[in-house]
């Protein structure tokens, strides 16, 4: 679901990520720039303008953190969509001036905040997708890491001794 959430959708995706699982989502997945190397993008870091502008103009997967109750007025453009087609290419307002849009550029958000409501004006203009985890799930996700570390023949028998436990069959 969350692929395809995040490929085919035309709003931009929000990925709730308190425990950083979107980013590692996203690096198996490939969404890579050209380069091969994920782009992250940070709104109040130094060079945001530039690094944002590089991604929109060369088609690479951009990875915005932002807060809650953040709005960042250079990101509105694009999350409203407010591209404007000269011929057959397109543009958008970055920073007061027009950058033309690569093939394949994607911007999604992300943050580690996981308090929700959104904004009304965040969640109108994205598909939001919760990477959070309950305790449940942190437990099986940590216990198949270390599972995989130290007894990696376990990984494969998984299968065949949930279904034991399952039926009750289990030594």
């Amino acid at each position: 679901e969350n692929y395809i959430i995040t490929h085919k959708t035309l709003r931009c995706p929000l990925f709730v990520d308190p425990d950083g699982i979107a980013l590692r989502w996203c690096q198996e997945l490939s969404l890579r720039n050209t380069d091969g190397r994920q782009v992250m993008l940070v709104p109040s870091g130094d060079g945001f303008v530039e690094r944002l502008k590089a991604c929109v103009e060369h088609g690479a997967a951009a990875v915005c953190n932002v807060l809650p109750h953040q709005s960042d007025t250079l990101l509105e453009s694009l999350l409203q969509m407010r591209v404007v087609k000269k011929g057959k290419l397109r543009y958008v307002n970055i920073d007061g001036g027009p950058v033309q849009v690569g093939k394949g550029f994607r911007l999604m958000l992300r943050t580690t905040c996981n308090t929700l409501p959104f904004p009304t004006e965040v969640t109108s203009k994205c598909s939001m997708i919760n990477f959070s985890m309950d305790p449940g799930e942190l437990e099986d996700s940590l216990l198949t890491m270390a599972t995989s570390i130290h007894f990696p023949h376990m990984l494969q028998e998984r299968p065949a001794l949930l279904n034991e436990l399952i039926d009750g069959t289990l030594k």
